[in-house]
Formats: C-alpha cells, sequence, structure tokens
C-alpha cells in the first residue's frame, strides 16, 4: 500500500492515499490495545493489528486494489498503458 501511495500523488491524487492511511491507522489504534492487552497477545497483538489494519484499508480503497491488480496484469505482459490507465481514466482509448 506504501508503495501505491507514490503512484497516486504522482497522478496528482493525494486525496485516495490520505484516505487510505487514516482508516488504516484508526483500525490500528482501535484492534492494538485490544489485542494486545485484553487479549493478552502482546508483541503478536501488536503484529495482528497492523496486519488487520492493513488489509482492512486495502478493502476500503477499491481503487488502491484496482490499481495493484492493474499494475500486475501490466507487468505480466497481459495489457498495455491505455487498460493500465483505464483504472483512473476510463475514456482512454486506444
Amino acid at each position: 500500500m506504501c508503495a501505491l501511495q507514490g503512484v497516486f500523488r504522482g497522478l496528482q491524487d493525494a486525496r485516495t492515499p490520505l484516505q487510505c492511511s487514516l482508516a488504516s491507522n484508526f483500525l490500528n489504534v482501535l484492534l492494538a490495545p485490544v489485542l494486545i492487552f485484553w487479549a493478552g497477545w502482546g508483541v503478536k497483538g501488536a503484529a495482528a493489528a497492523i496486519v488487520i489494519a492493513q488489509v482492512g484499508a486495502e478493502q476500503r480503497c477499491p481503487r488502491t486494489v484496482a490499481w495493484a491488480a492493474a499494475l500486475a496484469a501490466w507487468n505480466a505482459g497481459e495489457t498495455g498503458a491505455c487498460e493500465l490507465m483505464a483504472v483512473f481514466y476510463p475514456d482512454c482509448t486506444h
């Protein structure tokens, strides 16, 4: 998720990474004390809270997931640049 923040900022979209980061951090702040202290997991609880928060933020930010899927397809040689950019610019034509 952090690597894609630079891509979004490069496309002059600072709002999407901000929203994803806020969602992830908010969820982590809520989960960490619960898993560390109340569940008694200690360091394992902190790690679990981070993983859950990151996965939860990705689920709340569908453009991030769509971009990652399009980028993976492009790296595999399955799509061209226009199909990759269609995630953000649906009117892209060949």
